[in-house]
């Protein structure tokens, strides 16, 4: 299991109603999407990162995390930063390839800068959710919608395999490992090729057996929910919408 798989079933804010707990990450996202403010995108981040540290999440374990989503982040908003045209124009730095000027304007970088800024705040509303709000119970709560069934059973499954591909991907690299199979550079993408080669026949097979597993226990396709019962606090979810509303209205 996933350390933050792991915490969002046991954390501080677990006794907390999942609604509650949407209306702070769904309300947050809202707030980063729309504010086009830089202060208000850092007040949500810093926001949504303090429910995460209070919840139980290591600050150690929160840079781990952040430093796999940045690169990611920072890969799309770069095609943002540069410009290119045939004919030169006003930029703070500008080269020339071939035909094409390729620069970075004043405008690129405000443009970067403010899509970061939002990419940030809006992915801190989705950590908030998967580190306090386990997927299962998530998908449950919504299950009561009848239309989403469908898509919510298939990504229940595929967020189950998730984890039984990783274990199994593990357990042949251990294999692997201990025959020296990543002692050298041609050993290692040989061995590399051998694991990606069994892991998708072993996922197949997997899924036969747990679609086999379905059947006899009466799969009538339709998967039950189930979760903890919870109860809303509404003086709570008062406060977390006006708080809501009134950052909305700042903003705007």
């Amino acid at each position: 299991m996933l350390y933050l798989d792991y915490l969002s079933y046991h954390n501080r804010f677990v006794h907390i109603s999942i609604l509650e707990k949407l209306a702070v990450g769904l309300g947050g996202l809202l707030l980063a999407v729309s504010s086009g403010t830089p202060v208000m995108n850092l007040a949500v981040f810093l926001f949504m990162s303090a429910i995460l540290w209070r919840a139980g999440m290591n600050f150690g374990y929160w840079l781990r995390l952040w430093g796999t989503l940045l690169p990611f982040l920072l890969t799309a908003v770069l095609t943002i930063l540069f410009s290119f045209s045939c004919q030169p124009f006003d930029a703070l730095w500008q080269m020339r390839l071939g035909p094409v000027h390729v620069g970075i304007t004043a405008t690129g970088r405000s443009a970067m800068e403010s899509a970061l800024l939002r990419s940030v705040a809006a992915a801190s509303c989705l950590l908030m959710l998967a580190g306090t709000t386990p997927v299962s119970y998530l998908a449950a709560w919504a299950s009561q919608l009848r239309v989403l069934r469908p898509v919510l059973e298939v990504a229940l499954l595929a967020y189950r395999f998730i984890f039984v591909i990783l274990h199994t991907a593990g357990q042949i690299y251990t294999a692997q490992q201990s025959r020296l199979g990543y002692s050298t550079l041609s050993r290692s993408l040989r061995s590399i090729g051998i694991l990606a080669a069994n892991l998708g026949r072993k996922s197949f097979l997997t899924a036969r057996d747990l679609f086999i597993g379905l059947s006899s226990r009466n799969y009538t396709d339709r998967l039950v929910f189930r979760y903890p019962p919870q109860q809303v606090a509404p003086l709570r979810l008062s406060v977390i919408f006006a708080v809501i509303g009134l950052a909305a209205w700042l903003s705007h």
